[in-house]
């Protein structure tokens, strides 16, 4: 097992194939995620705007809460990350230090 790895606890696998196929389709076919116009993405962008940014992460926040239980392979601790960190910035495992550990 790698030492850099990290993984999300208790995935809602229905959800995540619903935006695997949402995303797939975005990028496939260059087109917004959110409004669906045509435009000029690049290399992992999914909306073509601020406000259609915006409204895609609070659908991600909707449906997969506001945080999420990422565990540091490492370590073997479990660490409460918001979902706008991870949809922003990614997630790496030296990152997981700034966020609180959850006990149990």
């Amino acid at each position: 097992m790698c030492a850099k790895e990290v993984i999300i606890v208790n995935p809602d696998l229905k959800l995540l194939k619903k935006w695997e196929k949402r995303t797939y389709n975005s990028q496939g076919n260059n087109v917004c995620i959110v409004c669906g116009k045509k435009n000029a993405l690049g290399p992992r962008k999914f909306t073509c705007s601020k406000r259609c940014h915006k409204k895609f992460l609070q659908e991600l926040i909707d449906d997969f809460g506001e945080y999420k239980q990422i565990v540091d392979m490492a370590t073997g601790k479990t660490h409460k990350v918001p979902i706008e960190d991870i949809f922003e910035h990614g997630i790496k495992q030296q990152d997981l230090k700034k966020y609180p550990v959850i006990e149990g």
